[in-house]
């Protein structure tokens, strides 16, 4: 994935079944210089671990991969993002042109010579099938031991043509492929991806491709348990996880969990119009109940994870239910912290039916905190489904939820309109398509942002970017953009230290 394959989200899928995880999608620069600096994280627990690259120099990829031999188990370069921060940054699927087949080719052969872990390629399929074999034969030779196929075809940042990323997943050409690669006699390791949402899904597409193994996105998002069913444990079998280690003091968890339970309580008082004595002095403790847990989690110390084993019955009881596995990623979550945005999406994924059937998807959205999606999501789940009856639809809350739905994805279609504006304005003179979408699109350096935040006169700072500039977010370099995705303009970083930002997009 390009992005949410996050630590914390990694070690709840390692859990339930997942054998191989990759990270997220990094600069290879950046990862270089820092690896911090390019959102990596890792621990004991998180083997075998893939990390996952964007790159187009093969000195940028050997210099990562230098760095990251002995924190993971292999390299992967991506050649199959789609995104228009990937056509500006010369990344990802827009490598497979045959005029970069050379350059792509020159940087798995640099990394896998500079490395003895091995290197791994993501891609996606191309106009035609001799195409597509050719390619991953050229990988192969080139020194890639593993192959990734995307089984839809190469998209483009404008989401048209033989590109678009829905619809099904082309298996059979996975499986003729495959064929065509046993017939070489030469070792390459080839995994299939798309069409996965049952573990059904998982046998059935191993089966009819003969691909050495399955890759999911989508399928784990919605069900981080998927390939639960892959250890056939026996029911008191023990089984090896992950879990969080729980701080000794008893006295203390004891308070925590007491006043835990009055704030929640205060919440629920809060939306009640008419309260009587005893209610109205809790509600009154509140900002006292928020430093006496402040207060009481500094004392017990930061949470940490540990290895343990459990039996296999518990596990699949916990596996099955998705509220329970939430719960495991918040958990996970508060020990590798990740920006809350992420969080909050894997919640949404992971609980859509119950946050549609209560009403509570936009008060998911609208969480700035952990905290705040356990007790006012989390414990709200739990509570309506132990008790259906104290759940009223609220006709009004839904009227607003529709509107605010119609709203983000009004303002999420800005940034198409402008591209599809400017590209009718280019055709219409005769010029090339992507002419004005060119323009402003190099993005800045961090000196010239450093110099424009430091401008005494901001409109002359905002000019300065207009003339250079103008296809990027200027409140997002200099402060914070409020938009956040529904902004038309474009979220980069800066030209020296490239972080893909949008994380919400998965393919790749």
């Amino acid at each position: 994935m390009v992005g949410a394959s996050e630590l914390a989200f990694r070690l709840l899928c390692r859990n339930y079944g997942t054998q191989l995880c990759y990270t997220p999608m990094m600069s290879a620069q950046d990862f270089a210089i820092d690896p911090s600096s390019a959102g990596f994280q890792t621990t004991a627990q998180d083997r075998p671990l893939v990390c996952h690259f964007w790159a187009n120099k093969p000195a940028d990829l050997v210099a990562a991969a230098k760095r990251a031999a002995t924190l993971c188990d292999a390299i992967d370069l991506n050649l199959g993002c789609p995104q228009r921060t990937a056509y500006l940054g010369h990344f990802g699927s827009y490598l497979l042109d045959p005029e970069d087949r050379k350059l792509i080719c020159d940087i798995v052969r640099a990394t896998a010579t500079a490395v003895d872990i091995p290197v791994f390629c993501k891609i996606r399929l191309l106009d035609t099938e001799e195409k597509t074999l050719e390619l991953v034969r050229q990988l192969r030779d080139s020194g890639a031991a593993l192959v990734a196929i995307h089984a839809r075809y190469r998209a483009s940042w404008e989401r048209k043509g033989p590109g678009a990323r829905d619809g099904p997943a082309h298996l059979d050409q996975i499986t003729r492929i495959y064929e065509q690669l046993r017939k070489d006699g030469k070792p390459l390791l080839l995994v299939t991806n798309g069409n996965t949402i049952t573990w059904n899904d998982v046998e059935e597409n191993l089966k009819s491709t003969g691909a050495d193994g399955l890759m999911s996105a989508e399928g784990l998002l919605d069900d981080p348990a998927l390939f639960l069913s892959r250890l056939k444990a026996k029911p008191d079998e023990q089984v090896a996880v992950t879990s969080i280690a729980v701080p000794s003091d008893g006295k203390a968890l004891e308070m925590r969990r007491k006043t835990l339970k009055k704030l929640r309580k205060i919440q629920t008082l809060e939306s009640k119009s008419v309260l009587d004595a005893k209610e109205k002095e809790l509600l009154a403790s509140k900002d006292h109940l928020i430093k006496k847990l402040a207060k009481l989690d500094a004392s017990l110390g930061p949470p940490s994870v540990q290895s343990t084993t459990l039996p296999f019955c518990e596990l699949h009881e916990r596996g099955s239910n998705k509220l329970t596995l939430a719960r495991e990623y918040l958990d996970f979550a508060s020990v590798y912290p990740v920006q809350i945005r992420s969080v909050v999406f894997h919640v949404r994924r992971m609980l859509k039916g119950p946050l549609d059937r209560y009403q509570l998807m936009e008060d998911c959205l609208q969480c700035t905190s952990i905290d705040e999606i356990r007790t006012k999501i989390l414990d709200c789940i739990e509570r309506y489904q132990s008790d259906p009856k104290s759940f009223v639809f609220d006709q009004h809350k839904a009227q607003a939820e529709k509107q605010a739905l119609a709203l983000r994805k009004e303002q999420e279609g800005k940034r198409k309109e402008y591209e599809a504006r400017m590209m009718r304005k280019a055709k219409r003179e005769g010029k090339d398509r992507l002419y004005y979408l060119q323009i402003g699109a190099e993005p800045p350096t961090r000196r010239e942002v450093a110099k424009l935040r430091n401008m005494a006169d901001q409109k002359e700072a905002m000019q300065l970017w207009k003339e250079k500039h103008s296809q990027h977010c200027f409140l997002h370099h200099i402060s914070e953009c409020p938009r956040g995705r529904t902004c038309a303009f474009l979220h980069m970083e800066c030209a020296d230290g490239n972080n893909f930002q949008e994380q919400d997009e998965l393919a790749g």
